[in-house]
């Protein structure tokens, strides 16, 4: 009891660390949340939380206004639905409510054509931008490295790449720290959940199929034993033979039957842990994996690669 309530703990705390740093993955969102009140009508509360990040829309100024709208979840208010909940019962009512849906269909469609086109146009217009940006800086930086002739100027070179090298690696060291983070997080959720399967759910329903396979076991052999004894007596007629032989094979089929049950309730609870076991080492992997290498080893590399470069354009 004692080791269960320590593991509800872990499982509490290992919650909040990953409710911590995964709220950099998250967003503000307006919620609408639809409840039943007392009398029995429904009300749609309105609420501000933060949830998941919709990763579908890029960069860009259309892009940004577009992924505004998964800002919004839940029940929310929608013109469509309430003209699809009306029910005119007059042929004029009828008529302008299918007209009304023809509209609205209409200029949906049309909606979501504009934009995906502004949003096509807009994803060809930066993939432009950024290639001719590319090839600029790629003409100048050739150029340079073309102009510069005496050791000074591939020196120089060579401290900028690695001043470059060393702002982008400490940038990708502090986010896969944070990543590192978050994984562990997870890791010590499932660990917890786990621990919880085991002492909660697989162990004690386990338990208690092997128990009840063992009684209809010992109640099974009692009876055949029993039917044999009788099967030995020479003083019972023929119509009564058949009717034991009858019920012992009822009984037979339906400890058969029982068997069967109980075995497949423990296959699927040792294949729900194998399943959980098998999530958690994942999970521990993922962790293991996404350790970033020691802060202070990075300097080292970004001169050794920044000179193995200069020369192998030496040679």
């Amino acid at each position: 009891m004692a080791n269960l309530k320590s593991t509800h703990h872990q499982l509490e705390k290992a919650e909040k660390k990953l409710q911590k740093y995964s709220k950099k993955h998250k967003q503000f969102q307006i919620q609408f949340v639809r409840k039943q009140r007392k009398n029995g009508r429904f009300k749609t509360a309105v609420r501000l939380g933060r949830g998941e990040q919709n990763k579908k829309y890029g960069h860009g100024l259309i892009h940004r206004t577009v992924s505004l709208k998964t800002r919004i979840t839940g029940d929310k208010p929608s013109f469509t639905k309430s003209l699809d909940s009306l029910k005119p019962k007059t042929f004029v009512g009828k008529t302008f409510k299918r007209s009304a849906q023809l509209i609205n269909k209409t200029a949906h469609i049309a909606l979501h054509t504009a934009e995906g086109t502004a949003l096509a146009s807009e994803t060809v217009a930066l993939k432009t931008a950024n290639t001719a940006e590319r090839n600029l800086r790629y003409r100048f930086q050739e150029k340079y490295r073309q102009e510069a002739v005496d050791d000074c100027h591939r020196g120089t070179i060579a401290m900028l790449v690695t001043a470059k090298d060393a702002v982008k690696g400490t940038r990708r060291h502090f986010k896969q720290e944070k990543q590192f983070r978050l994984e562990k997080a997870r890791y010590k959720v499932k660990k917890a959940e786990y621990r919880l399967f085991n002492a909660e759910q697989y162990k004690p329903k386990l338990k208690s199929s092997r128990k009840e396979l063992k009684e209809v076991r010992k109640k099974f052999r009692k009876r055949s034993k029993s039917f044999k004894r009788f099967k030995k007596k020479k003083s019972a007629d023929r119509f009564t033979k058949k009717v034991n032989t009858l019920l012992y094979k009822k009984r037979r089929r339906q400890y058969r039957t029982e068997t069967k049950k109980f075995k497949t309730v423990s296959k699927s609870l040792k294949k729900e842990k194998k399943f959980q076991a098998k999530k958690l080492k994942k999970q521990r992997r993922i962790a293991d994996l996404s350790h970033p290498a020691p802060f202070i080893l990075k300097p080292a590399s970004y001169t050794g690669n920044a000179f193995r470069q200069v020369a192998g354009k030496r040679q």
